[in-house]
């Protein structure tokens, strides 16, 4: 329940960073056919593609060249670099608009980050 709620909350958060321009208030929304371009810094899209790259060759990778590791230890590598591959991606969206925030912003994003991961580690991590 943590991890969804967490990915959720960024999902939104990164979509009206991409609409909105990182900034709660330059909303800029098309107006009568207006034409509209999303907002997303070149260094922000370039970290995604990054992060995009090092998620697929990571879990392709230790997919196809078969590691030596046991299957539940390759289950966990690929869950965990998808999963926070994706927060990372979403992070790098929307934390310029959380840090917008002028008290809570920094805030909101830690306590999404501690959701995310003990919600990953309690989904998926069985002790026993």
């Amino acid at each position: 329940m943590l991890l969804i709620m967490s990915i959720g909350v960024l999902a939104g958060l990164s979509m009206f960073s991409i609409v909105a321009g990182s900034s709660w208030r330059s909303v800029g929304l098309p107006i009568e056919g207006e034409n509209m371009a999303f907002s997303i810094d070149p260094l922000t899209g370039a970290i995604e593609w990054v992060l995009i790259i090092m998620m697929l060759s990571t879990i392709i990778g230790i997919k196809i060249w078969n590691s030596g590791l046991s299957e539940s230890t390759i289950r966990y590598i690929q869950l965990a670099v998808f999963y926070y591959g994706l927060f990372g991606i979403m992070s790098a969206l929307s934390l310029p608009l959380l840090i917008g925030i002028p008290i809570w912003g920094l805030t909101i994003y830690i306590v999404l980050t501690i959701m995310f991961t003990i919600g990953f580690f309690k989904r998926y991590v069985k002790s026993g």
